[in-house]
């Protein structure tokens, strides 16, 4: 009797500290044990940002590629391998990371293929410990993925004999006595590779190796090396810039990827190219707004990459698609190809003009022989080389009217080596000015056409000191544009409705506004410094503005937990909102639980929860009026008092059951002792 008393004491205090510390017990992330190519392939789908544990060896004997995982996963390996067999492919993308004790046998075994792509590492420890062992029929192609090894004797990548290899983008890094980086025992060629052993050699190869732009430390005497230097793909992109139209998503924009052309100067070395996506600095962009800003683009490689690739600042076009817009020209051998922004079907008359004397005087590109024009664009024959011309489109009638942007253009193949004074073909080096949507007013030949300020009212509302990121315009301020004075605009305003983007404010007319909710069917996004509010698109259509009334959002930061909200139709301001959704950028304060952020309203005192993405480091809310709002931090010790409050109704209850049901065992237990003596 004694013992089951004890053992139901223990029971009822074990049951009592899951009651009390339930953090404890939910804190660990999930885990999952793997021991098949079917089960490694349906954990990655259905638990990404787990962590997956093999508990045997795995022979990928298919063709199906792992899924892409949406968070950093880890797999630990242990002691086992993955087996690739000869004709079958294991294609992996990150972020994944394995790893494992080598010691025995290598992690990965490939007779087959093996891709890693965007991320994937993979990492294994041991004496004598190898990553990756390529067998003789046997491939690795990399991009972007990274082989580190640890341990005396260790081998990053082994390479059995067989047919030449190339390996791109991948670093390998080898770190104790005796370690190898790369052993190789076929012909080999590294591009864009980064090869690194602190206690060995980073490559140990008994076939010729080919380092095409590579950092390999220590480096290889006998290989042979070949020096690039980076120049954009797209050469004129810093003279045209990028068009996006209005109402585009900043997502879709961040997907935007361009590719870098590596050069070498040595003759018969052939180019090769690396497409990459950017990070992109346009905090100040309104993408609701048309016009023209200047952004910085970063080229997103990892530290470790061995090529420089230069930044970017170009010209961003955010262009009303009911306007017509050249949006970029291109050399096609003797000719130079415009192409438009918006494919133009309906127009009565078109005319396209060039000018080669920046503007003084303009000729249609129909006189030249062999030149045409269509709905999609045009293309100009004989225009002389190593000389600068502009372009502009007048259209009459139709859906699209009006006057285009003054696109300039200077014929001939830049050189990718910069430099130059005009001998042999070269180009003068000079900066090139950047582009403006606004068209100044000049002289052209008949037809006649509307004048572009009268076209384009919103051009002339915006001030550089209003949007200090707006470019000015992209030819010289003596510059001449076609004037305009027979085609009369779609819509004829004596004065016309100021719409604006500053660092706060967007203000829209109710035509945009209009044009802003086709594109956008259920939320209208908003976006300053840093905030965004996205506004029910049923909500915007029920103020019913006039083409001339005036919407004015007002998201402005107040300092870094603080901002301010305001909305204003037809200068009415507007206190209720249906359900918005509001973000702002947001790091973590020390000692901060950010799992438990709140958005408080300051002058309802109204707290709505806040959802916080590490990865991304935004804050994420709900939102139903306007004012003043402040993101309230608190610190782990805070939350824990909270955690222990929240629970005290349904734990403080079951706690005080099970102390009754302990301290009713034991009055049993002594009862039951006192019966005995009796």
């Amino acid at each position: 009797m004694k013992n089951r008393a004890l053992f139901l004491i223990w029971l009822l205090s074990v049951l009592l500290c899951f009651c009390f510390f339930p953090a404890a017990v939910q804190a660990a992330s999930p885990q999952y044990d793997c021991s098949s190519a079917r089960e490694l392939y349906e954990l990655l789908l259905n638990h990404p940002g787990s962590t997956i544990s093999l508990t045997d060896d795995i022979i990928w004997d298919t063709w199906t590629p792992l899924p892409q995982v949406s968070a950093p996963t880890k797999i630990n390996m242990g002691d086992f391998s993955i087996l690739v067999p000869e004709d079958y492919e294991l294609y992996i993308q990150g972020p994944l990371h394995f790893e494992g004790s080598a010691a025995d046998r290598p992690l990965f075994v490939v007779e087959g293929s093996l891709s890693t792509e965007n991320h994937v590492e993979i990492t294994a420890r041991g004496d004598s410990a190898t990553a990756i062992f390529i067998g003789e029929n046997g491939f690795w192609y990399s991009d972007l993925s990274s082989v580190f090894v640890e341990g005396p004797n260790s081998t990053g990548v082994y390479f059995e004999s067989g047919l030449e290899s190339e390996i791109t983008a991948a670093r390998v890094q080898a770190e104790g006595n005796g370690s190898v980086g790369i052993d190789s025992h076929r012909p080999l060629q590294l591009v864009l590779c980064n090869i690194s052993s602190d206690g060995g050699q980073a490559l140990k190869a008994s076939e010729p190796v080919r380092l095409d732009q590579c950092l390999v430390t220590p480096s290889l005497p006998d290989a042979e090396v070949i020096s690039r230097h980076a120049v954009i793909s797209e050469e004129r992109i810093q003279e045209s810039g990028l068009c996006f139209p209005q109402g585009v998503s900043r997502e879709t924009v961040y997907e935007t990827a361009l590719t870098y052309r590596l050069l070498c100067e040595e003759e018969g070395v052939y180019e090769i190219s690396y497409l990459t996506s950017f990070l992109w600095e346009d905090s100040l962009v309104d993408y609701n707004l048309p016009g023209t800003y200047l952004v910085s683009l970063v080229p997103q490689v990892p530290e470790w990459f061995p090529a420089a690739l230069p930044s970017l600042d170009i010209p961003v076009h955010i262009v009303d698609p009911d306007w017509p817009f050249l949006m970029a020209a291109y050399q096609l051998m003797d000719s130079v190809g415009i192409q438009f922004f918006t494919e133009i079907t309906d127009a009565a008359e078109m005319h396209m003009y060039y000018s080669d004397d920046n503007g003084a005087s303009w000729n249609d590109i129909l006189e030249l022989p062999g030149s045409y024009l269509d709905c999609y664009g045009a293309q100009v024959y004989g225009l002389k080389e190593d000389k600068s011309y502009l372009f502009c489109l007048a259209v009459t009638g139709g859906t699209i009217e009006g006057i285009s942007n003054v696109l300039p253009f200077t014929f001939g193949d830049p050189d990718p080596f910069g430099g130059g004074d005009n001998d042999g073909g070269d180009r003068t080096e000079q900066k090139l000015p950047p582009v403006s949507q606004a068209v100044p007013e000049a002289a052209i030949p008949s037809p006649p056409v509307t004048s572009p300020q009268e076209i384009y009212p919103h051009e002339e509302t915006y001030s550089s000191s209003q949007t200090p990121d707006r470019v000015e315009p992209s030819v010289p301020v003596d510059t001449k544009a076609p004037s305009a004075e027979n085609i009369a605009p779609k819509e004829k305003e004596s004065s016309p409705v100021r719409e604006e983007s500053t660092d706060s404010i967007t203000a829209v007319s109710g035509a945009r506004l209009r044009q802003l909710l086709e594109i956008n069917p259920d939320t209208v996004l908003f976006e300053k410094n840093g905030l965004s509010v996205e506004i029910p698109s049923t909500f915007l259509a029920s103020l019913s503005l006039s083409n001339r009334g005036l919407l004015e959002i007002d998201l402005r930061k107040i300092d870094e937990l603080s901002f301010q909200l305001s909305v204003t139709a037809d200068g009415q301001e507007i206190a209720a909102l249906p359900e918005t959704s509001v973000s702002l950028s947001y790091t973590p304060s020390q000692g901060t639980d950010h799992s438990h952020l709140t958005l408080v309203h300051a002058g309802s005192g109204a707290a709505e929860p806040v959802t916080y993405s590490e990865k991304h480091k935004i804050a994420s809310s709900k939102i139903y009026t306007t004012g003043i709002f402040t993101l309230r931090e608190y610190s782990i010790t805070d939350t824990e008092k909270t955690g222990t409050a929240a629970m005290n109704p349904v734990a403080g209850s079951l706690s005080i059951l099970l102390t009754a049901a302990a301290v009713t065992v034991l009055i049993l237990v002594r009862r039951r002792r006192m019966h005995e003596t009796n």
